[in-house]
């Protein structure tokens, strides 16, 4: 017997809903944590990316926390130019 290939109708998609609560989603806190949670996942991820600190090489947690500040004021200082240029632009 072969098996038959599951697809998701449109309808079905349409009726999906989150797993938390809508009381929740409406609240103002919320929405400010998914922003932070934005801002803090864009940092990580461009410290990941860009600058290759995926798996560091220093074992002691006093240095870890030192490389990564490294990374986190490097993170700054292009955001800090790229803030820089724009304004520039808008002049």
């Amino acid at each position: 017997m072969p098996a038959s290939r599951r697809v998701c109708g449109a309808d079905i998609q349409s009726r999906r809903c989150s797993a938390i609560d809508v009381r929740i989603v409406r609240n103002k806190g919320y929405a400010q944590s998914i922003n932070a949670r934005r801002l803090i996942e864009q940092v990580v991820g461009w410290i990941k990316q860009a600058a290759r600190l995926r798996q560091l090489k220093a074992r002691v947690r006093s240095r870890i926390g030192a490389v990564f500040r490294l990374h986190v004021m490097a993170y700054n200082l292009i955001r800090l130019a790229n803030l820089l240029a724009l304004r520039e632009a808008m002049k």
